[in-house]
């Protein structure tokens, strides 16, 4: 019997083969494609929204019992608390928990068996014929070893993953709280050097009257004059770091460029506390339990463990089990099965053992870093908020006098007592303080919110003063 002869029977089997494989396939499923366009228009609030603070939404220390009214306009912590529901870049950050519980449904699902379908068509031989068909099914029993540890393993990084996203979210509250200080205090210095620059503006502008009647010299309008052009250059360096700051401010906020943003009245260092020497030595010990990075990197360590333990079982059980059944082009049913095992000679899984090994060893390594680094880390920004914190009380201490002697010398010139260079003099002095002072208080307000970060400690800063 030729092959051309045969077609017709050939087509026929090729036909069942496809509808049983296409039958298989139908009782396996398959998930659908729903397309997702990107968006084309920034998603940023027009105005300050009016939000209503849930406490199950926020993950940050202490937070939720801190009161949220932003009518009197935000104060240092209520911007923290908005920016954590607002920020774009958390809005992102926290769909890799989405992810990560993916991965979790993913390793839980159990490998699926093989089946094989093959057929066979017969040219010649003694009747009766017909046509061969055989079925194997068969399944890899080592992923059965190895099933718990991935599905442990793809839990701890979830927790990782959700415990990196509250770091993130703690990390995004202390940096609109950083932006607000320099926002606050930028206001604050802009005053000053407003009235710094207008100082020099009216001298300048008496002593150029002056040098034209010949009633100065050219060095004290000129001294003037400098300083004039230093005040402006000031003021307006101060400008652009301003709309910097504002932009910042926006942004860490979710809001649109150009947003105003209300500040509270009362200074941001007034809502914040330095730590004192048994709070912030029970805080240091408390970190490798509080901080939701250390402790990401533990749930990672976990995670890798558990990696590791599996890679190591990997080297067993390299064994296949299959079943196999069919007839034969003699009309002959028969059933059977067999076995195939991986010989652990070249491989044993070892190149997979030793990365795992590798990376356990780089994630325990990175963790003892991080803790070591943030240890020392804490204790300079304590002692650098101290330092800070004593020189602006001896400076409070300073400026009654200053800002006395300042109106007594705008008293005197008024009235024509007191030369102009003198005035001018104490004038600048008292400003300056004024600068010092801000400049204290920013530096002060900033520091304590970095040990804050580094501590973990909660958000109100309420808890033993220095």
């Amino acid at each position: 019997m030729t092959l051309s002869q045969n077609l017709p029977a050939l087509k026929n089997l090729a036909l069942k083969l496809l509808a049983m494989g296409g039958l298989l396939g139908a009782l396996a499923g398959c998930a659908r494609f729903e397309a997702a366009p990107l968006a084309d228009a920034p998603d940023l609030a027009p105005s300050l929204p009016q939000v209503v603070v849930h406490s199950a939404a926020l993950h940050l220390p202490a937070v939720r019992q801190y009161p949220f009214n932003p009518a009197a306009g935000l104060d240092v912590n209520e911007v923290a608390i908005l920016a954590v529901l607002q920020n774009p870049d958390l809005r992102a950050y926290r769909t890799r928990s989405g992810v990560a519980q993916a991965e979790v449904f993913s390793a839980g699902l159990l490998p699926d068996p093989t089946f094989t379908l093959a057929g066979a068509l017969p040219i010649s031989g003694p009747p009766p014929l017909s046509d061969a068909i055989d079925g194997t099914i068969g399944y890899a029993l080592r992923s059965l070893l190895t099933h718990g540890d991935l599905v442990h393993a793809a839990r701890s990084n979830l927790q990782a993953v959700d415990l990196d996203v509250v770091w993130q979210e703690w990390q995004v509250a202390q940096q609109a709280r950083l932006y607000f200080v320099e926002d606050w205090y930028d206001h604050r210095e802009r005053a000053v050097l407003g009235r710094y620059r207008a100082l020099y503006a009216s001298a300048y502008r008496r002593a150029s009257q002056a040098l034209q009647q010949g009633n100065t010299t050219l060095d004290v309008a000129g001294t003037d004059l400098t300083g004039l052009l230093d005040a402006n250059t000031r003021f307006d360096t101060l400008e652009q770091a301003m709309n910097t700051a504002d932009h910042q401010l926006d942004a860490e906020l979710g809001l649109a460029p150009g947003v105003r943003v209300p500040l509270a009245p009362q200074a941001p260092v007034r809502d914040l506390r330095l730590p004192g020497d048994a709070q912030f030595r029970a805080a240091t010990a408390r970190m490798p339990e509080r901080r939701p990075d250390l402790l990401a990197l533990r749930a990672g360590y976990a995670s890798q463990n558990a990696r590791l333990r599996a890679a190591i079982l990997s080297q067993f059980l390299p064994l296949t089990v299959s079943a196999t059944g069919g007839r034969d082009v003699s009309n002959t049913y028969s059933w059977g099965g067999h076995m195939a095992i991986d010989l652990p000679i070249f491989n044993r899984n070892r190149g997979n053992i030793a990365v795992a090994q590798a990376t356990r060893g780089r994630l325990r390594a990175e963790y003892q870093a991080r803790l070591d680094t943030d240890y020392g880390l804490a204790d300079q920004l304590r002692g650098q908020a101290r330092v800070i914190e004593s020189a602006l009380h001896r400076l409070q201490g300073e400026l009654p006098l200053v800002e006395r002697t300042a109106d007594a010398a705008q008293a005197a010139f008024d009235a024509s007592n007191l030369p102009a260079a003198t005035y001018l003099q104490l004038e600048t002095a008292a400003l300056n303080k004024r600068l010092e002072a801000i400049t204290l208080e920013r530096g002060l307000a900033e520091t304590i919110i970095t040990l804050d970060t580094v501590l973990g400690e909660p958000i109100s800063g309420t808890g033993e003063t220095s």
